[in-house]
């Protein structure tokens, strides 16, 4: 053998010092391989992809699929000049650019959340990081390709993480309520974020009809203060506790304990539209990871999260909808809903208080004696919140943003728009007091690292199948058709509007309303009664001319008065009253 075919021969292996291949994206195989066919998260994977089937829309029916998501009121006027305001909303908002290049590997983790969050809730995580639902994103990288607009990598993991794990039971009010209440501990908010739907569980329901009522600028204790006491008095009654109470309780727990450092409250994402929000940051989904993750749940559901996210990439590994190539087109779509159901319940504030301020100047002219400080429309003026949906008010003539007004329940001035922050500015991030911090959790293994959120870049999910193309289901023609399958949103939450605060205040001025009209009632009560007293003066009056002329001395009352077997003598009746003849004219 000659050296030239040793050499060649030598050439076809591998080199000692050559790098190794990089590897790509498991097989399924692979992922079969790291969970057992029989493990109870598998079991339960398989249960949540039987309950919710894919989604199924044409082309055509695109745009009308997820403007349905979110619901529309059921009393509504919406015309075109609404639609061009929305779109010039679109355009105008910064939204727009920084959504436009997602349909590429970079953005796999976000386009996964999507998809879970479609497939399970029926809904997209921009309406769940959204005023509806009191939330939104906020980035804490220091990193200059950092978008504040755009979900991080790491954010979107740790979020499909959540969301497919059972303890929520596919219901994205307990998420979303879960997520308020981890950035409420955290920030130590006493604002009366108020809910708006009833929950099965009676010791979280007693907790918001208390914030609900509450009238006072900020609340005296912590939720987690009210939500301890709550429970401890459902304890001494024998009275069990909800799974999601026992979430929330481990949350107010472990928050104060946490040694991660933790991020700058940032007051610009305080509020976003106009509306206030809560900023949910990944330190908030790494706390609520660990307690889903310490929590002892039933068998079927005592696994964690990280469990959880790879068997559901196990189950749901096929092609389905939406593809990866209409991720921005999806996006905006979502956007421009929030930005419509903004709009609607903007506009029913509006009429609302519109008619509560005429009936009140109708009272004020038809009672002159009235006050400016009775209580009647201002019944409610000094809720703070009311659902988290007060406005705020920002001074164009200053960059820093004006305290929020939370006295009042209607709709304030909205944000003007803010200048543009720059990506390159540091937050200072303080640590937690070294006596808080006694490590309750371990660390969960893969979400280790840095504080700082981190960007999309070299990001790649492991079951988004980015080369399977592009799944084309058969046109439909009838239109009844077109509607997607499984329950919508609208269709999965209670029939009282979805988990959103906005309607708390509209409901709360419709109640004002109607205590205007009960205080016009008794108005008009009051003048009934003064005229009746009129009518009983005049006839006391004229009863007691009659009493005079009955007493005026006539020649029979000469004679001596005949004495009663009693010793009363009988003399003209001693009041009116004692006249038989009277009460009969009475």
């Amino acid at each position: 053998m000659s050296d030239t075919e040793s050499n060649k021969r030598r050439a076809s292996g591998h080199h000692k010092d050559e790098p190794a291949k990089k590897r790509g994206r498991p097989s399924k195989a692979v992922l079969n391989s790291k969970v057992p066919e029989n493990s109870m998260s598998r079991v339960q994977a398989q249960e949540m992809v039987s309950r919710h089937p894919p989604l199924s829309y044409s082309s055509q029916q695109e745009a009308w699929f997820y403007d349905e998501l979110v619901p529309w009121p059921a009393q509504h006027d919406w015309d075109e000049e609404d639609d061009a305001a929305i779109d010039e909303e679109w355009n105008q908002s910064e939204l727009k650019e920084s959504s436009s290049r997602l349909n590429t590997s970079q953005y796999a983790t976000l386009f996964l959340l999507f998809k879970i969050s479609l497939r399970l809730y029926r809904t997209t995580p921009i309406v769940l990081l959204s005023p509806i639902c009191a939330l939104r994103y906020q980035a804490v990288s220091k990193n200059h390709f950092c978008n504040e607009w755009i979900m991080s990598g790491k954010f979107c993991e740790l979020l499909s993480s959540l969301m497919v794990h059972p303890c929520w039971e596919e219901n994205i009010g307990s998420l979303a309520l879960a997520l308020r209440w981890t950035v409420i501990c955290r920030l130590d908010s006493r604002s009366a974020w108020a809910l708006d739907v009833k929950l099965s569980c009676s010791i979280l329901q007693r907790i918001f009809d208390k914030i609900k009522d509450h009238q006072v600028e900020s609340l005296n204790i912590s939720y987690h203060e009210m939500h301890k006491a709550e429970r401890d008095r459902a304890s001494g009654r024998d009275e069990p506790s909800s799974t999601l109470s026992d979430i929330l309780y481990e949350v107010g727990e472990a928050v104060p304990k946490e040694n991660a450092v933790r991020p700058k409250a940032d007051p610009k994402y305080n509020s976003v539209f106009g509306w206030s929000v809560l900023p949910v940051t990944v330190w908030d989904l790494k706390v609520l990871a660990k307690v889903v993750n310490s929590m002892d749940f039933k068998p079927e559901w005592n696994y964690s999260v990280e469990d959880a996210l790879s068997t559901w990439k196990v189950e749901n590994s096929g092609p389905e909808l939406p593809p990866q190539d209409r991720l921005s087109v999806i996006y905006m779509y979502s956007q421009k809903s929030v930005f419509r159901h903004l709009r609607l319940v903007d506009r029913q504030l509006t009429s609302v208080q519109g008619t509560e301020e005429a009936n009140h100047d109708e009272n004020q002219r038809s009672d002159p004696f009235s006050s400016s400080d009775d209580n009647g429309p201002q019944l409610y003026t000094s809720s703070s919140h009311h659902q988290g949906r007060r406005r705020a008010v920002v001074d164009d003539s200053s960059d820093k943003e004006s305290e929020s007004v939370s006295g009042t329940t209607g709709p304030l001035p909205k944000l003007r728009r803010r200048h543009a922050v720059t990506d390159d500015e540091d937050e200072d991030i303080a640590p937690v007091r070294s006596s808080d911090s006694d490590r309750p959790f371990d660390p969960l293994p893969d979400l280790e690292g840095d504080e700082d959120d981190d960007d999309m870049a070299g990001t790649f999910d492991d079951g988004t199948n980015l080369d399977s193309g592009e799944f084309l289901p058969q046109a439909t023609k009838e239109l009844d058709e077109f509607r997607p399958s499984g329950p919508t949103l609208a269709e999965s939450l209670p029939l009282r509007p979805p988990a959103s605060p906005l309607y708390v205040s509209l409901r709360e001025r419709e109640l004002l309303s109607e205590i205007s009209e009960l205080r016009q009632g008794q108005r008009r009560q009051d003048d009934l009664m003064l005229t009746m007293q009129t009518q009983l003066d005049s006839m006391q009056s004229e009863l007691r001319q009659i009493k005079q002329s009955i007493q005026a001395p006539t020649p029979s009352q000469s004679n001596p008065p005949f004495t009663m077997p009693f010793g009363k003598p009988n003399t003209a009746s001693e009041s009116v009253l004692d006249e038989p003849d009277l009460w009969w004219q009475l």
